[in-house]
């Protein structure tokens, strides 16, 4: 299973309603996805840069979403197909980095 964070540390954000649209897109590639919502913890950019210090594997392949609220329709779904291409495109390159990281032996055999 995958799992994605949501970008944000604020209950009820925008974000939020995004992820449940890449919800979408990982289930019609067929892939489980979890969404773990950072709403009650420390800022994003302090878990980034845990990450980092941990040598986690990051995707480096980032959608940005500027002035989100002129981006989402009435019903708080994004209504930019240019950038739902690209979230599309996200997802499926990110099941592809995972597979190449499942794949990749960590350790020499002895």
């Amino acid at each position: 299973m995958i799992s994605s964070i949501i970008g944000t540390n604020r209950p009820g954000s925008n974000p939020r309603k995004i992820a449940a649209q890449l919800e979408e897109f990982y289930a019609a590639l067929k892939v489980p996805l979890r969404v773990l919502d950072l709403a009650h913890l420390p800022p994003v950019e302090q878990l980034q840069q845990l990450f980092g210090y941990r040598n986690a594997y990051l995707y480096p392949d980032r959608v940005f979403l500027p002035q989100i609220n002129n981006l989402l329709g009435a019903l708080g779904k994004l209504k930019d197909a240019e950038l739902l291409e690209r979230l599309k495109k996200q997802a499926e390159g990110f099941v592809e980095f995972v597979k190449k990281l499942k794949g990749l032996k960590l350790r020499q055999a002895n």
